[in-house]
């Protein structure tokens, strides 16, 4: 893997850990407030399959997302590391 290669994915890291830290409280208020939907529905009997299906996509989706930032902040830690080896070895 070349310099630029490396740049790039601690960049990408470290914009994936400043956008995380602003999202991650709001979107576990946002699954909260699916839930809360759900459930309300479903204590009004007016939940239908279609909203539980819907509702579950939201927080899969919430979900999938904050993963994948969680990947790309190991990525940039873990390149910013071999720099620094590299850096050192030098």
């Amino acid at each position: 893997m070349n310099a630029d290669e490396q740049n790039q994915k601690v960049e990408r890291g470290r914009k994936a850990s400043l956008i995380y830290t602003e999202i991650a409280a709001r979107s576990t208020e946002q699954q909260e407030t699916i839930i809360n939907r759900l459930t309300t529905a479903y204590v009004a009997g007016t939940l239908s399959d279609n909203d539980l299906r819907i509702g579950f996509g939201e927080i899969v989706g919430i979900r999938k997302m904050l993963t994948s930032m969680q990947t790309e902040i190991r990525l940039g830690r873990s390149a910013a590391e071999q720099e620094m080896k590299n850096v050192n070895v030098s």
